[in-house]
């Protein structure tokens, strides 16, 4: 590390300390609150200064480990208020950058905030406890990293939030792995270890993951409308729609407008089981296309900007002159 970075983490450390330090007149306190700590108080597997040795071995006697950024409410924005020194900011900010690549959508910045919240709660608790932050060594600790796992676990998190929370750990391990920190001191057996452990927990979550997607898939199906309701909703909608463009035409309103998008969405619903996000960022140019390449049997619409659009591509919709 140059001697500007290690100056940059001294003021870092001097300011760490003067913060963490309480009054006399308050000894009996548990310290000070999340927010003004530049780095959490956690109740970590172990509290030694000194850099954590390669430890294979899991710590069964150790009492479970709840981390204060992953209960209660407003816990996101909690999280953002974790801090480190300069050099190790600087490198979070270019993962933020990998991660939101050239062209990135209101919606993939604000994922690119949360994932760096969740990287820094998890580095913000394997740091705990030691005084030198940016070498990056304190990664090293094996059982804490498994502590780490079973506070997410033992949280009010379900167990597929938790099985994300993770992923998104081992993304980043691997994008550190592979563009590794300046000034960081592990070297490539540690990310190999670190890395195995983390697919590990992965790997033994997954009976778990799997047994609650299926539960959730079957209340999913419970809760689908039956095919009388189904028919119900298009006789209605084939009934309104008609009767409601009159309206507009003769006397528009915002209600009437409103309530015709609406039988035209459940009509769109009904057969082609599309989110209302498809609905919401069709685009007139969209609209306007099918119109021209159209037929007299009908249009076909394009939908580009929706959820799945990543896995699945353009979401489509066929409209007949009907």
């Amino acid at each position: 590390m140059n001697q500007r970075a290690e100056d940059q983490e001294r003021v870092f450390l001097r300011k760490r300390s003067r913060t963490e330090s309480t009054p006399k007149r308050l000894s009996k306190s548990k310290g000070p609150s999340c927010r003004k700590s530049p780095i959490a108080s956690h109740t970590p597997v172990s509290s030694s200064s000194e850099p954590a040795s390669i430890d294979t071995e899991a710590s069964s006697s150790s009492p479970p480990i709840h981390s204060p950024w992953f209960s209660g409410r407003g816990r996101g924005n909690r999280m953002r208020d974790i801090t480190f020194p300069r050099i190790m900011e600087k490198y979070l900010q270019g993962y933020r950058d990998h991660y939101e690549g050239i062209d990135p959508t209101v919606r993939l910045q604000e994922n690119a905030v949360s994932k760096i919240s969740r990287v820094k709660s998890f580095l913000s608790f394997m740091a705990h406890g030691f005084n030198r932050l940016s070498d990056w060594l304190f990664l090293r600790d094996l059982k804490r990293i498994r502590g780490w796992s079973r506070s997410l676990i033992k949280s009010s998190l379900q167990v597929t939030t938790s099985d994300f929370y993770i992923k998104n750990i081992s993304h980043f391990l691997k994008y550190m792995n592979e563009t590794p920190c300046k000034g960081s001191r592990l070297n490539h057996n540690d990310m190999i270890l670190i890395t195995r452990e983390v697919a590990a927990i992965l790997k033994s979550m997954r009976k778990k993951v799997f047994i609650h997607q299926m539960q959730v898939k079957r209340d999913k199906m419970e809760g689908l409308p039956s095919h009388k309701d189904i028919m119900a909703c298009l006789t209605a909608a084939k009934t309104r729609i008609p009767q409601l463009l009159d309206v507009m035409t003769s006397n528009p309103t915002h209600a009437t407008r409103s309530l015709l998008y609406g039988y035209m969405t459940l009509n769109w619903s009904c057969i082609y089981g599309h989110r209302p996000g498809v609905y919401s960022n069709m685009t007139n140019t969209e609209v306007l296309k099918a119109e021209i390449t159209g037929t007299a049997f009908g249009h076909l619409i394009h939908v580009s900007n929706h959820k799945t659009a990543n896995a699945f591509g353009e979401a489509q919709m066929y409209l007949t002159i009907e």
